[in-house]
């Protein structure tokens, strides 16, 4: 899914023409600009509607424990969505329209792919790791830039995937399956972690609260 959508003319297409690196870096820059621009305004209007209820006044223990709930009952959605082979049972299960590069242009149609998957809530979800950090925010828990972290983390990443596999001759395809394959069979590793960091976060939480007593 990574090479094709970097491509010209049909950048969303599977199997377009291959280009210069140097040109598909700008549609690539384009879906990154609009996944940092939405990732930083969701999180940033959860951390301000917080603030505006006037959620950073409670204890901070308080906080805490509302915390460890989250983390506790996603923990426990996390765990069936993996027994079940399945991605996470809280997301909505659509992904982002690829008619919207034929639509609106390889630019203005990656940028627009960019500002709906990063909404973080959007499109499927592997873990719902998502629901956490958004839950941490609307706490007064976590920074505000942390959907301009969230951003570039994933930003950074695509870009490694698309630009750093060797491209393949003009007559082939340009994505590099192996790193669709990797994906693939790496997203229950991935749902793994997941759960350890819900875990790791849940301990830190409920020994922070049994502190404060």
């Amino acid at each position: 899914m990574f090479r094709p959508a970097m491509e010209l003319p049909h950048p969303l297409v599977q199997g377009a023409t291959k280009i210069r690196r140097h040109r598909a870096a700008r549609p690539l820059a384009a879906l990154a600009a609009g996944f940092v621009l939405s990732a930083s305004l969701v999180f940033g209007l959860v951390t301000f509607a917080g603030a505006a209820f006037g959620i950073g006044w409670l204890p901070e223990g308080v906080r805490v424990a509302l915390a460890g709930i989250l983390v506790v009952g996603m923990l426990l959605v996390d765990i069936v969505s993996l027994r079940a082979g399945d991605v996470c049972k809280l997301t909505l299960r659509r992904q982002t329209p690829k008619a919207l590069e034929d639509r609106f242009g390889p630019y203005l149609g990656t940028f627009m792919w960019g500002i709906d998957t990063g909404t973080a809530v959007t499109t499927i979800r592997v873990s719902s790791l998502t629901w956490v950090t958004i839950g941490l925010a609307l706490l007064q828990l976590a920074p505000w830039w942390l959907g301009l972290a969230y951003g570039l983390g994933f930003s950074l990443s695509l870009a490694a995937c698309t630009l750093l596999p060797p491209w393949r001759p003009v007559n082939a395809f340009g994505e590099p399956m192996w790193v669709q394959r990797l994906l693939t069979r790496s997203r229950p590793a991935v749902q793994v972690v997941c759960i350890l960091g819900l875990i790791g976060f849940g301990a830190v939480a409920g020994a922070a609260v049994i502190g404060a007593l």
